[in-house]
């Protein structure tokens, strides 16, 4: 086997195999020079860039790449067919100073400061996400607790009702907490009757129109929308959040120079009525494109 590997030349160390190659000593040098190790069998690792030269070939080459100096002998015995030479070194030098980086020291203070940073950020992060989250909780909390209040509201109006005992303002009462879930259908049901029970002031009566004109108009139903609110006015002038309701039921309907004027009366009544002010700007300019367009025209 030995015989069959030296006859091939060149070698791999991919098809070195263990227990391939016989060991023994390789080297025995003089002037007091240490012995290099022999190859153990199957131990093949640091091969990177050796090659593998029959033992006729090392004769030549060491004798081309000892130090000046220095004679070693190779091994005759044919169970040495192979030897391992540096291609690295030229010539082979045994006192050769390992290889170094010539690398300026890290400082220790570079270190400690991008710590210091990086603590930094993940503290702000959690700080941050735990906000959020505490934010985002109180708000579920909140709705929680106020959808529960008024189930809690609207279970007990609806008994009194069914057991027919509801008070005009408790049919109010009961409509407007339907309004707040939004369903409309049963606010209109119990405004509705609480306009029919009403035997309270009729200036309070007011918000029942107010809340039933409100409702409408969430269904699209403008102009009865409309009428409601009319009501309400009629029976509270002043009531300026009746004539908001009209403009916005106006404006929703696309009845601008109407709903324009509802604004303006309630800025009448109410000088530092914030959005009046801002529809009443908002619908002069549209009025004044339109108009614009029907004089080209």
């Amino acid at each position: 086997m030995a015989a069959a590997i030296a006859s091939k030349g060149l070698l791999s160390g991919g098809q070195l195999a263990a227990g391939a190659v016989p060991v023994q000593q390789s080297r025995r040098c003089s002037q007091g020079q240490p012995t290099l190790p022999a190859l153990q069998a199957g131990n093949y690792s640091g091969l990177r860039g050796l090659s593998l030269v029959p033992t006729r070939q090392m004769r030549v080459e060491s004798r081309r790449r000892l130090a000046p100096g220095i004679s070693c002998q190779l091994s005759s015995s044919p169970h040495w067919p192979l030897a391992v030479v540096s291609t690295l070194a030229t010539p082979f030098d045994l006192h050769a100073a390992p290889l170094s980086l010539d690398l300026p020291p890290l400082n220790p203070v570079y270190g400690e400061v991008g710590a210091v940073l990086e603590l930094s950020v993940q503290l702000i992060y959690l700080l941050g996400l735990l906000a959020l989250l505490g934010t985002g909780s109180f708000l579920v909390v909140r709705q929680v607790l106020i959808r529960r209040e008024l189930e809690n509201a609207a279970k007990d109006l609806q008994d009194r009702v069914r057991m027919g005992i509801a008070s005009a303002e408790e049919y109010f009462e009961l409509g407007a907490v339907m309004l707040r879930k939004r369903l409309y259908i049963q606010a209109n049901r119990y405004l509705e009757q609480a306009i029919q029970k009403w035997e309270g002031d009729p200036e309070e009566l007011a918000q029942v129109y107010n809340a039933l004109g409100f409702s409408y108009t969430k269904e699209t139903r403008y102009d009865e929308a409309v009428a409601q609110f009319e009501k309400a006015l009629r029976l509270q002038p002043g009531y300026v959040t009746a004539r908001n309701n009209l403009g916005d039921a106006y404006e929703q309907a696309k009845q601008i120079e109407k709903a324009l004027q509802a604004y303006e009366q309630a800025l009448r009544y109410d000088p530092n009525n914030n959005l009046a002010k801002d529809k009443v700007e908002a619908l002069r300019r549209r009025v004044d494109r339109r108009k614009g367009v029907t004089s080209e025209s």
